[in-house]
């Protein structure tokens, strides 16, 4: 006799959801409890809510007398965010907009709906901006959900002069909640010009009260870490500083007192000049603007290699594997080595102040390897870490930093474009249940304004297919461009700081493709002067870097230049400091004021 063993789990399960949800609605006898709210009843079933909702496991399985009686009065509880709570727990749909999400939170950690919880943490991580991320911080303070708060102040810290730009924040701070934000070490991580301007800017809301509020204020600035050319620019052209002689002259006496100290970092013959600066500060502009110590806290490009040429040809492992570049001094630093040797195809994205290294691929004879390990590097401590291991290996993938998590974007299979997304609270990995709609080869992507755009190769197809994730809605969409570049070789791609342009490069021309996210339009910018193999693109400040190799009359160069955004011109940043096979960058923020050393 034949056997049927029939299997349709996914269609069963959804039919006996939905058949539930429908006797709850509209035969409440068939019910084993309900929930009292305002005098409103909700029906449901204690299989249900317990499976859901530890509040209610608690209060079911233990001897409370709601238990026995069937039956909980919920006081002080929002009737409306209950009922769009169990409406989710029995169809898997819940509609969460920003006048909704506080109550709607607030009564899910209550009655402790884990997944509700988590839907809305995720939303309001991904509305953050400069108008709201300091309530969101507190808002998330207060109901102790971490990794929501800790979202929240990476992003005002991150973007702390444009916090201060926004009047509506500004004028209700108090001098007291100015020197909490100063005097956090991630606003001490981020430069203490951001923090002067920070405080310039907290008092041109109000300079009839607020100009008292400077003395105090000024002490939490290092002084000593000032550029002597920024001062002197905020002398000379802050509206505050020009109009106020006491502001002028207290930032004058602050910054020659902290010349004045041992512990200053300037040498001797600089705190000279710097000296002179000032003596011509109200009478020769354009001579004090011109010296000056650099600041000690600015953006770097961090290159980390992979396979080189000598452990390619010789087996040589010498070679250091981090190397750290300043742009303004064209020095580049050996950093801590990268536990990692031979890979290629890993990805790299600045991940908060730290910096992740996710995948790669290993060849051994012949074939390929794929790697789920991960690593961060913590760019203060210059050590490395090792983190959880990814859900699948990954390599030639991409990953980028969108509002507090770390995105990886495809490298595991051949038939579809998948992602995974890391959590610095949980500390581990989760897949995202949505697959790119289009299948890509040969692709890279990077974040703007808060979503992921994939670009790459379709099948039988010449031109680059656009693909965005959103993580606000956990949505994908296809949308078309005009002037779409055709297919590039090995593409890379970065956005600039203001994240209005998406800069794009491959391996195989000269030229860069510039993407307009407002308008949806694509245009070209100025050749390369030099093809770049195996290499990467990042921005710091106004520049786009780029680097990687090519082969030259039988010799391989690897080579780094710079495109300014405002000049639209590249200049050559010379030769990098070792020859790499595979290797990428990032930008990192550092303080290290420490000579660099040529090469």
């Amino acid at each position: 006799m034949d056997i049927l063993a029939y299997s349709n789990v996914p269609e069963h399960a959804a039919e006996t959801l939905h058949g539930l949800n429908r006797y709850r609605i509209e035969s409440p006898q068939f019910c084993d409890f309900a929930i009292i709210v305002d005098d409103t009843k909700f029906y449901c079933h204690r299989s249900v809510l317990c499976l859901h909702s530890q509040y209610f496991r608690g209060m079911i399985g233990g001897t409370f007398r709601e238990g026995s009686q069937n039956q909980a009065v919920i006081n002080d509880t929002d009737s409306a965010s209950l009922k769009a709570i169990l409406d989710f727990i029995y169809s898997g749909r819940l509609e969460v907009t920003q006048t909704s999400v506080e109550t709607l939170l607030k009564v899910a950690i209550r009655l402790q709906f884990q997944k509700v919880i988590d839907i809305c943490v995720n939303y309001l991580r991904h509305q953050i901006d400069e108008t709201n991320s300091l309530d969101i911080y507190h808002f998330g303070r207060g109901l102790a959900i971490p990794e929501l708060a800790e979202a929240a102040k990476h992003f005002t810290y991150e973007r702390l002069g444009n916090v201060f730009d926004v009047a509506t924040v500004v004028k209700d701070m108090t001098r007291q909640d100015v020197e909490v934000i100063l005097q956090d070490e991630l606003a001490r991580a981020h430069g203490e010009e951001q923090k002067l301007m920070s405080i310039l800017k907290w008092i041109s809301i109000d300079k009839s009260s607020r100009l008292k509020e400077m003395e105090p204020l000024s002490r939490t600035v290092d002084w000593s870490k000032l550029s002597a050319k920024f001062v002197l620019q905020t002398l000379f052209d802050y509206p505050l500083v020009t109009s106020n002689v006491a502001t002028k002259k207290l930032i004058i006496r602050h910054v020659k007192r902290a010349l004045e100290s041992p512990t200053t970092s300037s040498t001797s013959e600089e705190q000279d000049g710097i000296r002179r600066s000032f003596d011509v500060v109200v009478r020769d502009k354009d001579r004090a603007l011109g010296g000056g110590r650099r600041s000690c806290c600015e953006e770097m490009l961090l290159l980390i290699g992979g396979l080189t040429l000598g452990e390619a040809e010789r087996g040589d492992f010498s070679q250091p594997n981090v190397m750290c570049y300043s742009s303004k001094t064209n020095r580049w630093k050996t950093k801590s080595n990268w536990p990692e040797r031979r890979l290629r195809g890993f990805s790299v994205s600045k991940f908060y102040h730290d910096v992740i290294v996710s995948g790669g691929c290993d060849h051994v004879e012949m074939k390929r390897f794929n790697m789920k390990r991960c690593w961060r590097y913590d760019t203060k401590k210059d050590s490395w870490t090792r983190l959880s291991d990814m859900t699948h290996p990954r390599s030639f993938h991409s990953s980028c930093q969108v509002k507090g998590e770390l995105f990886v974007v495809g490298g595991a299979f051949n038939d579809r474009i998948d992602m995974e997304v890391y959590s610095s609270h949980s500390k581990s990995w989760n897949m995202i249940r949505q697959c790119a709609p289009r299948l890509v080869r040969n692709f890279t992507a990077t974040q703007c304004n808060g979503k992921i755009i994939l670009m790459g190769s379709g099948v039988n197809c010449s031109k680059m297919i656009m693909q965005c994730y959103n993580p606000a809605v956990a949505q994908w969409t296809h949308f078309r461009s005009p002037n779409i570049p055709r297919q590039l070789s090995a593409p890379l791609c970065c956005t600039s700081e203001d994240e209005r342009s998406v800069y794009l490069i491959g391996d195989n021309t000269q030229k860069v493709f510039v993407f307009d996210p407002n308008s949806n339009e694509w245009s070209r910018a100025e050749d390369m002067a030099n093809l770049h193999s195996n290499g990467g693109i990042t921005t710091i400040g106004k520049r786009v870097f780029v680097t990687g190799g090519h082969w030259e009359h039988d010799g391989y160069l690897d080579q780094m230049e710079a495109y300014d955004t405002e000049t639209k011109a590249w200049t050559a940043e010379g030769p990098l400091p070792h020859l790499w096979l595979y290797h990428t960058c990032t930008k990192i923020l550092s303080d290290d004021c420490s000579a660099l050393c040529r090469h």
